[in-house]
């Protein structure tokens, strides 16, 4: 979580390398903003993600997201 609340994005490599490092399910947490940050953090397996400032702010929109990504 050393991004949240900056809007500074999502630390990609770091996710990827916990993710792969771990042998339980991983939920991204800090600076995620955008879709295509949700889209590529799916993409390498995480379970979930926090979207904290992004939702509160309105930057993200729950319900097209919960749309978007309903499994």
């Amino acid at each position: 979580v050393h991004r949240d609340g900056l809007y500074a994005g999502t630390d990609l490599p770091l996710v990827a390398d916990g993710r792969a490092a771990a042998n339980a399910p991983v939920v991204a947490s800090g600076g995620i903003h955008s879709r295509d940050e949700l889209h590529a953090l799916a993409a390498m397996g995480c379970a979930g993600a926090v979207l904290g400032m992004s939702l509160y702010t309105g930057r993200l929109d729950a319900s097209v997201l919960a749309q978007e990504f309903a499994s």
